[in-house]
Order: C-alpha cells, then structure tokens, then sequence
C-alpha cells in the first residue's frame, strides 16, 4: 500500500473516529440537557395547571357557597311545599347552568328530601334520600360546613365529577344544603384543552384509579346535556398510573411521549403535560447535519492536503528508500538533491553525510588496516599466537626481539616452552587460561635465546574447541625488565615526596603557633591592665597552653579531650580580660573524647570567635563549642558565637582570616576532598562547622 493510501486511510479513520466520538458525546450531553430541560419545563407546566384546577374547584365552591346564602334558596328551604319558589328556584338555577355549562344544582332539606333543582326530573329523588343524604360531605354540610367530596364517576352523564356541598342557614341554623358538582371534562375544556407545549405537546386532566365503566344496560340521566367523556390516551394513562406526580417516559406505535404529573391538592386529580421526544430532541438533528458537514468538509481538506502538500515528501522518502538500497549495495557514491529545509529536507542531507561518512569510513578502515599492519610490525610489545602446545604461530618483531630471535619469521613453529625460566608457571598460566579464558599482566620470566633473563608481563586469551580445550593462545608481552629497575628510583621520588608534605604541615603549624602566642601575649597584658593581681596565676596558664602546644604528637593529631583541655586554658584568659562579658557554653559528647582530629583544630576556631564576635556582636558574647558523633561515622566540630560575618572586602589587618584558611589547609593534608568546612550565619550568631570521617584520623 502506497504512503499516501495509507496516509488517506489513517487519517480517514482516525477523523471519522474522533468526529463520531465526538457526536456521541455531545449527542449524549445535549440529549441529557435537552430532556432536563424538558423535564423542568412540563413540571412547571402541569404545577402550574394543577393550582389552576385547584384555584376552578375552589372557586367553583364559593359560588355554591354564595348562592346558599341568597334569599330564593334560603326561603324555599324554609318552604318547600310552596310551588312558586320550587318554579322560581328552578326557573334561576336552569338559566345558570345552561350559561355556565355546569352540572345540575339541587337543594335538599334537613330530611335528604330534594326539594328543589333546574332540572324537574330529579325532584324528591330516591337516590338522593338514600345515597347522596348519607355521603360524608352531605354530613358535613348538614353540620354547617362546606366540602370538597370524594370524586366519583357520575351514572347521569358519564363523566368524572367531584361533588361539592354548601349549608343553607336560616337564623344560625342549617335548613338545609345546597350540592351542584365541578366537572372534569369541563375544567379540561375551559383550562386546559387550547394549551400546547410546542407544536403538539398536550395538557390533561385525569383521575387514574377511578373506575370509569357504567353498569352494563345504564341509561343517562341527562344524555345529552354535554358530550361524553373521553379520558386521555392510553399511554398518558398508563404514565399516570406508574408515575403519579412524576416523569415518565413511553414508546407509543408511532412516536416517543414524556409525560410529567401533577397532582391537585383537592380534588385529587391528575394534571399531565405531555410532549413528542422529537420535539424535544428536534436540536440534535440540526447538531448532527452540522457535524456531518463539518466531518465532509475536513475529509475535503485532508485528501487536498495528502494530495497536495505530502505528495513532495513522499517522493523525497522515496529517493531517501532509494539511497537506502545502494547503501545495501555497497554504493556509496551517490547523494540525493536537497530541497526544502523541512524534516525530508534533514533527511536527505542527514542521508547525504551518511553517505560521506560511510564512504570516508571505509577508506579509513583500509588506511587502518594498513597501519594496523605497521603497527603490529613496529610495536614495542611483543605480539604473538601460540597453539596450546606453545608452538608459535604468529609473532611481530617487538616478540622476536624478546626472545633474541632475528625476524619474526624466525619466530614461526618455535616453542616457548624452552624460554620459560620456570616452566611451572606456564603450567599455572594455563589453568588460569582454562578457568577464566584470559589474564592480565601476568608475570613471567623469560629466557632468551642468548641466555638473558628477562622479566616479562602477559595479557592473553584464549579460545576452545568443541570438547572445552584449549586450542589457540594469542595476546601481548611486554619486557618490563627495565621497569623493574625503575622502581627504586620511584619509591626514592615517594619518599621525598613525603618528606615535602611534612615539611609543607611544619611551616603550617609554626605559622600557627606564633599567631595565637602574638593574640595570647596580648590579652595577657590587657588583663595585666585591668587586674596585676592575678598575674601570676594568667602566667601559669600561658605556660600550661605552651606546654600542651608544643607537646603536639608526631604525626600531628590530638584526641578530643585534649583539644578541650587546650581550648579551656585559652578561655580563662579571656574571661579573665573580658569577666562577664564572655560566656561559654560547653556540648562535648562522652563518646567522642578519645577521637583523633588534626591537633590544634579547636583554639583556632574559639579564637576566631572571640576576636570576631567581639568585634560584630553584642555584649554579652556568648560562644557555644560541640563535638559530637553524627550518623554514618561522621565527627561534627561546630564553635558558634553572637556577631555578624565578615565580608573578604570588609576585612582589616586584624580580621585577616588567617588562622581559618591555615586550619582549612591542614584539613586537606590530613583529610583530602573528604571534609566539610562551612560557615553559617543565622539569626545573630555565626558558626564554623567542620564534618570528618571519624575513620580517617583513627586509621
């Protein structure tokens, strides 16, 4: 397959795969967002309608409430055999519920007896002493209170009423009750049933649980006062009975349906507000048109694209494949043309000095092997193959010259074994051999063939034969008879070598000495200043310090306890000179008092402390000397004092830092690269810390 094919499939491939994950996942989320949406809306919708109903049921209730107060109802409760309020009542109440389209209003005396009504038929009704005088909202009326009653399917004219009941009082008393009904079908007609949601979206009224169905061979009261009830679709009354006061989702035969209920505070009926879930998602049609152009346009593109601006690059890959193949051929003449400075571009001219390279590096090799070939006849170390017998193979001239021989050809079909001055160590050379497969600088000694004796070093190795024997021995020798002879001169440069070390650590050390008497001297006769009469006794400690400085060990290291012991008789001084100004702190670990540290390590750190912290700090100055063990065998000297730091530009002729850089250049004597000398200036104090492998000094 072609690289733009495969270019134009791949690339095909991977768009059509992010654009169709791309639409589902934008589909899903706006299908999501689309349904909330619609969701919240028909919600609002059937609360909404269902206060509404609320609102035409109460309202319904104050006019029944209203007209059991007019003077025609109460006179013709209070007499009801008088024809003319009977004619009168029902002469009124019919042009009402003819206007209103409302259900028949009837009045019933304390006895149940319906006395008066618009429609004549049901005058002194059976049904209404023994069923409608007993139901609990007639009670409740004849107590003096009005009602909602219990939803029912009326028998009269086949549609869901709800019967509504008001008492007619005449001086406080209840004289009778005044009942009518709100009608389902109407509230849907007046309230609901000229609402759309969207373009086909419904609003219905229902009553699920209620049983709808008339006894078989029942006639209508009043058949044609209204149409017949129809109840709402199937599926909106499958919806109300799963999901009452809820959502509900359903597939009809020909469209989706989302149904959210509501239900009426009293009566309890259902309001439901339907719509088509294609008009809900109408959106992601237009969403999916524009992905799919979207998705057109950019495989547009990409073909223009491989087709158009990747054509030069395969056609450039394809003479960089070329080149790759005259390289396998052994051709390393040819070069590709460069064009452009692009990837291809690098390609080509990275092929090109490939090209020059392997062609350079073949003429190189051959020009190696030529010197190889000098090098091998010319070298100073003797080069040599050898059977497992000690037949000589191959040797150079350096290897002839060893064994006093004229020219290497002289050397061939020779056997070493004769030169070996003790052929047991051939024996031993051998089972090194056997073991390892090689040696290095292996010394033998080698008899020549004028009888000199010659000590030589042997690198080899060797190779086998299929049963594990060795069959081949090749490698170097080199003479190191003079070498040998060289080394007593080596060892007399050594040893001078380190007679310069210590004579280096002697000027050190009487550089040192002479600068701390020079401060010592001096404290001692300002003390002599401000107290002669403890003179004497400052004397005998400069003695004791004198003495215990030039008591110094030979390889120039103290323990611990007596760089303290030095330390303590250089701070009764000063404190002598300085009394309360100068304050000690003392942290020398117990274990570590028998360690060994370069000696006079401790004074000069405690001096510089003094002399610069008397200079930077506050009074009092406060100086704090630790020595202790640190994790992995590391000894922490650490001298901290109250001061500042002095700057290498704000230094005087008495803040040289002398005695700090001689102390760093014994460190490294003794030391090297291992020890640690840092300075530290934190929060008004100055500390010169110095961390040493404990080993060192102990070795």
């Amino acid at each position: 397959m072609r690289l733009r094919v495969k270019l134009l499939f791949v690339h095909g491939l991977l768009i059509l795969g992010s654009a169709t994950v791309a639409l589902i996942v934008i589909e899903t989320f706006a299908r999501r967002e689309l349904q909330h949406s619609a969701e919240s809306r028909l919600r609002e919708v059937a609360d909404l309608l269902a206060e509404q109903g609320d609102q035409y049921v109460s309202d319904e209730l104050e006019k029944l409430k209203s007209w059991a107060r007019m003077p025609l109802v109460v006179q013709t409760a209070l007499d009801k055999n008088n024809a003319m309020l009977v004619d009168n009542f029902e002469e009124y109440f019919s042009e009402i519920v003819k206007r209103e389209r409302r259900y028949s209003l009837y009045l019933l005396n304390c006895s149940g007896d319906c006395i008066a009504c618009d429609d004549r038929r049901r005058l002194h009704s059976k049904y209404a002493r023994d069923v409608i005088f007993k139901l609990p909202d007639a009670q409740k009326a004849y107590d003096g209170k009005s009602s909602i009653g219990i939803s029912v399917f009326s028998t009269a004219t086949a549609r869901p009423v709800v019967p509504i009941t008001a008492p007619v009082m005449h001086e406080g008393k209840v004289v009778g009750i005044l009942r009518s009904t709100a009608d389902m079908g109407l509230l849907h007609e007046r309230l609901f049933n000229s609402l759309r949601i969207g373009k086909s979206g419904r609003v219905f009224v229902d009553m699920p649980e209620l049983d709808k169905n008339l006894p078989e061979g029942h006639e209508l009261l009043v058949p044609d006062m209204y149409p017949r009830w129809i109840s709402p679709p199937k599926p909106v009354v499958l919806a109300m009975e799963k999901a009452p006061e809820g959502v509900f989702y359903y597939s009809g035969v020909h469209r989706s349906q989302i149904v959210v209920s509501s239900r009426m505070s009293n009566p309890p009926w259902l309001v439901s507000a339907t719509q088509p879930m294609d008009e809900v998602l109408a959106p992601l049609k237009k969403l999916r048109l524009v992905t799919m152009l979207v998705f057109a346009v950019m495989v547009v593109l990409l073909i223009g694209a491989i087709f158009g601006l990747v054509a030069p690059a395969v056609r450039g890959i394809e003479l960089c494949r070329s080149m790759v193949v005259q390289f396998r051929q052994g051709r390393l003449d040819k070069r590709i043309p460069v064009q452009g400075s692009d990837e291809i571009g690098d390609l080509s001219s990275a092929l090109n000095e490939m090209a020059a390279s392997l062609d350079k590096g073949r003429k190189d090799l051959a020009a190696a092997e030529q010197k190889y070939r000098g090098i091998f006849e010319s070298a100073v170390e003797g080069i040599f193959q050898t059977t497992s017998e000690g037949l000589l193979l191959t040797a150079n001239a350096a290897m002839a010259r060893i064994l006093d021989l004229s020219s290497p050809e002289e050397c061939v079909g020779k056997s070493v074994l004769s030169h070996y001055g003790d052929p047991a160590r051939r024996r031993e050379l051998l089972d090194v051999l056997k073991t390892n497969g090689m040696v290095e600088n292996f010394e033998i000694e080698l008899v020549s063939l004028t009888g000199i004796y010659k000590f030589c070093e042997l690198s080899a190795k060797v190779e086998f034969d299929g049963k594990g024997e060795i069959s081949m021995l090749q490698g170097i020798m080199l003479d190191v008879t003079e070498r040998r002879q060289a080394s007593a001169a080596r060892e007399h440069v050594r040893e001078t070598e380190r007679l310069l070390a210590e004579a280096r650590w002697n000027t050190l050390r009487q550089q040192m000495n002479p600068h701390f008497l020079f401060n010592a001297l001096n404290s001692i006769k300002a003390l002599l200043i401000v107290n002669s009469s403890d003179a004497g006794e400052m004397i005998e400690r400069l003695a004791t310090f004198c003495r215990a400085t030039l008591a110094e060990s030979e390889d120039g290291l103290a323990s611990v306890e007596e760089e303290v012991e030095v330390v303590k008789q250089y701070l009764w001084i000063e404190q002598m000179r300085w009394k309360d100004t100068l304050q000690v702190e003392w942290n020398i670990d117990a274990g570590v008092k028998k360690t060994r540290v370069p000696a006079f390590t401790l004074q000069p750190l405690v001096e510089n402390a003094v002399k610069y912290g008397q200079l930077s700090g506050s009074r009092p100055l406060v100086i704090r000397i630790s020595v202790r063990m640190q994790d992995e065998g590391k000894l922490l000297i650490e001298v901290t004092n109250t001061g500042r730091w002095f700057k290498p530009e704000e230094r005087t002729e008495a803040t040289t830092g002398v005695g700090l850089e001689n102390l760093r250049n014994r460190y490294m004597y003794f030391c090297g690269s291992e020890v640690i000398i840092e300075t530290l200036e934190l929060d008004g104090f100055v500390a010169v810390r110095i961390v040493i492998p404990a080993r060192i000094c102990n070795d």
